[in-house]
């Protein structure tokens, strides 16, 4: 069956020579013609076409426009400039090929090349291209030299830089944190010194680098990677895939600071207790010194309890098997019971603002009371001596915001992103000085979540802090 090709060219001469080279070298294809991008779409929809040639610049825009208006039909671009940027962003995009108009003859046999080369692929070869430069994996090949000589667009996009800044760039030097050059460079070399006709194998595996993001930032990366030989069997380059783990690298090594602290807080309880009741059974105490040894034990059995129940809590939160009594409860009375727990014994100045009206929200008491309980007590560990904590109400449509705000010592702008992942401590020097399980921030927002409500955080450091809670409302009964 005759291929059918849609040529458009808005240079008449251009479609008279076409003309001449078909008839003088017995060409077997069906030509369609035409000189605009508009013509050309009604074409498209009148007829079947396999495939499509277009010079780049025509009377009514460029053959770019035509790229997101066909469907699995392959486009050839020609063109009279030679540049290179221009055919590397035609290929990104999914053209198939990129010929140069040179003049007579030349350009086209090497028009007629890549038609047939086209043909030869068929359309499966062809979206299976476009699938790997749209693929969500980073996609790149190396030559011998380990010079890049193929990156997709997940790669230009996740190290923030443009295509023609990449290629044919040296992958090791430029794009290889410094720390990793010497250990990557040899585990690379080894794979090459599989080389040779006698040796056939398949050579595949797997690899983490640390990648320069925007020339500064490291981006964490698990490479799978696969030898690629030519005809004599000789490796002459490398396709690597992979995916972004940086994320997952941060999560393993704040799990791992996590459980090396939850490891010394419970170790220290632990020892404390242990040298007491020591104390207790070889020494003849008083019963006042002994008063004072138990109370001691108590406080460290409810440190204990609190490090426990946190981890468990939010396992379970985690897991979604904590229940939640979601319900229509008065946010007033909520608030008064709160108020009663700090009003005294508590160095801290706290203050209701704008409850002057009933507010009826859909929540779990207790777990929403937990939540507004755990950030006040946050303030109070946080604070300076003339603590002041305002909770301030704020209804707004269906919402009630809830914020809590302090004067205490604030936190740095670069651990606000990340208040609330699991595990997460902030580091600063005043921070560091707090004792805690680094998940009573994390439960919050899970908690919050459980009853359909937002959780926000602003704050200045060695100046204030304030975490709003949204809240759905519940001014109608059910």
């Amino acid at each position: 069956m005759t291929k059918k090709i849609l040529f458009i060219e808005d240079e008449r001469v251009i479609h008279l020579l076409l003309d001449k080279y078909i008839e003088k070298n017995n060409i077997d294809y069906f030509f369609y013609k035409e000189f605009s991008i508009i013509d050309s779409l009604e074409q498209i929809k009148k007829n079947e076409v396999d495939l499509i040639v277009s010079d780049y610049y025509l009377s009514d825009g460029n053959a770019f426009d035509i790229v997101d208006k066909v469907n699995d039909i392959p486009i050839i671009l020609i063109t009279g400039s030679g540049n290179e940027e221009l055919a590397v962003n035609s290929i990104k995009l999914g053209f198939f090929d990129y010929v140069v108009k040179d003049r007579g003859e030349k350009f086209f046999i090497k028009l007629f090349k890549s038609i047939d080369n086209a043909f030869k692929a068929g359309k499966s070869e062809i979206q299976i291209k476009k699938f790997i430069n749209n693929s969500n994996l980073m996609i790149l090949s190396l030559d011998k030299l380990y010079n890049i000589v193929y990156v997709n667009n997940r790669v230009c996009r996740k190290l923030k830089i443009d295509y023609n800044s990449i290629i044919k760039k040296n992958f090791i030097r430029h794009f290889l944190a410094e720390s990793d050059q010497k250990e990557i460079l040899e585990k690379l070399n080894g794979i090459f010194r599989n080389n040779g006709s006698e040796n056939r194998k398949i050579i595949n595996g797997e690899i983490e680098m640390k990648l320069l993001k925007n020339n500064k930032n490291i981006l964490v990366v698990k490479f799978f990677y696969t030898a690629f030989r030519n005809e004599a069997n000789e490796i002459i380059g490398i396709l690597l895939s992979g995916e972004d783990i940086t994320n997952q690298k941060e999560i393993e090594k704040l799990k791992n600071d996590f459980l090396s602290m939850i490891s010394h807080e419970i170790k220290n309880p632990i020892t404390v207790v242990k040298g007491l009741v020591d104390l207790m059974i070889n020494s003849d105490l008083d019963k006042e010194k002994s008063m004072k040894y138990l109370n001691i034990v108590q406080k460290e059995f409810i440190r204990l309890e609190e490090l426990t129940n946190d981890y468990l809590e939010y396992q379970n939160l985690e897991r979604g098997s904590e229940n939640f009594n979601i319900c229509r409860i008065l946010l007033n009375n909520l608030l008064d019971d709160v108020y009663i727990i700090y009003k005294d014994g508590y160095n801290c100045d706290i203050e209701i603002q704008n409850m002057k009206e009933e507010i009826y929200v859909l929540a779990d008491y207790n777990k929403l009371k937990q939540v507004i309980i755990n950030l006040i007590s946050n303030s109070i560990k946080y604070s300076k001596s003339d603590l002041k904590i305002d909770i301030i109400l704020d209804v707004k449509n269906e919402f009630v915001n809830i914020a809590i705000k302090d004067n205490g010592i604030g936190i740095p702008k670069e651990d606000l992103p990340k208040l609330f992942d699991k595990y997460y401590r902030v580091r600063g020097k005043e921070h560091g000085k707090i004792k805690g399980s680094g998940l009573g921030l994390a439960i919050s927002k899970e908690i919050i979540k459980g009853i359909n409500g937002e959780i926000f955080v602003e704050s200045e450091l060695d100046k204030w802090s304030k975490f709003t809670l949204r809240i759905p409302l519940g001014n109608h009964e059910k």
